[in-house]
């Protein structure tokens, strides 16, 4: 469901994705603010989002969605509080020291001042996505492949009015402890 102002809001755009699983699928509220997807595969690092006039006006991230009868929850929120309008996409891709991508790992982006940590795991063809990112210095991005780091590097998400998508290429190297 999907609310605003306490009420059922209709004709909302709610979008639903995993850039690790390849899976992004949106859809528009009934009149009484329910919405349905189909064929959801199960697994973690979704991100659910209400759009409105093209601006995000809530998102709920870090959803797993398990195997069997499933629903989503807690309901979504139109109020504009929880607007994020300067938002920004971060995405990329991973690749080996042959310059091949790399599929299967995990890219993690971090801000410690913003309490901010996100997952998602590269598809084959090494692409990884992060939606609605606070615009800051100091994020991190690590690689993480078979449970240790073996890449790390410093980031700086620019506001959206300046570049509403930033690429970050990412090579997959040990760093030294």
């Amino acid at each position: 469901m999907v609310y605003e102002s306490s009420q059922p809001a209709a004709h909302v755009t709610v979008e639903l994705e995993s850039p690790g699983l390849g899976f992004d699928q949106s859809t528009v509220t009934d009149g009484d603010g329910k919405y349905r997807f189909t064929r959801v595969p199960p697994g973690g690092g979704y991100v659910l989002t209400a759009i409105r006039n093209g601006s995000a006006m809530d998102t709920r991230s870090g959803l797993v969605i398990h195997s069997g009868p499933r629903s989503i929850s807690p309901p979504l929120r139109m109020e504009g509080q929880n607007a994020e309008p300067d938002t920004v996409r971060v995405y990329g891709r991973v690749f080996d020291a042959g310059g091949k991508p790399v599929a299967a790992v995990t890219v993690k982006l971090e801000n410690e001042q913003l309490k901010i940590a996100r997952g998602a795991v590269t598809g084959a063809d090494g692409a990884y996505s992060f939606t609605h990112v606070p615009p800051a210095e100091g994020y991190h991005m690590s690689i993480i492949k078979n449970g240790t780091i073996a890449s790390r590097t410093s980031v700086t998400v620019q506001p959206a009015r300046v570049n509403p998508e930033q690429v970050v290429l990412l090579y997959l190297k040990p760093t030294p402890q």
